[in-house]
């Protein structure tokens, strides 16, 4: 069945909102519940409408059939974008659970009301430092610079997946985990040492408080390893947030 029921610059721009709009549900900030749906929507919209005439397309489907087909594709492209800078908060969110529940912080836990989960006080700051560093670094500007770059690797209308980085995308799952730790280890060590000096208190002095003792101590030496670990971690997190248009483009390339 053809697609002749509008025109095919319409139907071009329609693709092209697809893959904007499922960038921007899943990427961070533009995916946040406290921005509404038709927003999402129009912003989307809008950007397609600005950015439709310097697009490439290859090739718009004839078919209603292929049409389809076309709109899933763009639809997965822009949820593997937005996948992919949600992967820096994915970091910090992990990191942070970590330190948090060696700190006990797991104590404190809370709901988030934007994403329904059991977070650590320490995650929730983390996540929020990690936010105003993106808004900050005009993060917003370079995923759509990255968005863009990724219109030029994957053309509109192009075959179905050619050109995906898969090993790209299991190095990228990959470095997440192996950043996380690197932000946790030094703290994690700190608190290591502190439950070995406790352990070591405990056989010496039986009669301790392991809990009266121990907790406010792994409080105090947490929250002051986190006061020296807090400088590289924004620097570490400037420097993967302005990488994003090349990331991006690495990932699809």
């Amino acid at each position: 069945m053809p697609v002749d029921f509008m025109p095919s610059n319409v139907q071009t721009y329609f693709l092209v909102a697809v893959r904007l709009t499922a960038a921007l549900m899943a990427a961070p900030v533009f995916g946040s519940r406290l921005l509404p749906v038709p927003v999402r929507i129009g912003l989307a919209l809008l950007l397609a409408v600005v950015l439709g005439p310097v697009i490439p397309v290859s090739e718009v489907p004839t078919t209603l059939a292929r049409y389809v087909v076309a709109i899933g594709r763009e639809a997965l492209l822009g949820l593997l974008a937005g996948f992919g800078v949600q992967v820096i908060f994915f970091i910090v969110q992990f990191a942070g659970g970590l330190i948090g529940l060696q700190m006990g912080l797991s104590l404190a836990g809370m709901i988030d009301p934007l994403s329904a989960e059991h977070d650590t006080v320490l995650e929730r700051f983390l996540m929020a430092l990690a936010t105003l560093i993106f808004l900050q670094v005009d993060g917003l500007h370079l995923f759509l610079l990255g968005l863009q770059g990724l219109f030029v690797a994957m053309p509109v209308g192009g075959p179905l997946l050619p050109g995906l980085g898969a090993e790209s995308l299991i190095q990228m799952v990959g470095a997440t985990f192996v950043a996380a730790v690197r932000m946790a280890v030094p703290m994690l060590g700190a608190l290591l040492l502190a439950d070995v000096g406790l352990a070591l208190a405990a056989r010496t002095v039986p009669q301790l408080n392991l809990f009266a003792v121990g907790f406010p101590l792994k409080l105090a030496l947490g929250f002051f390893s986190l006061s020296l670990a807090l400088p590289p971690l924004v620097v570490q997190l400037v420097d993967l947030f302005r990488r994003l248009p090349f990331d991006l483009r690495l990932l699809f390339r």
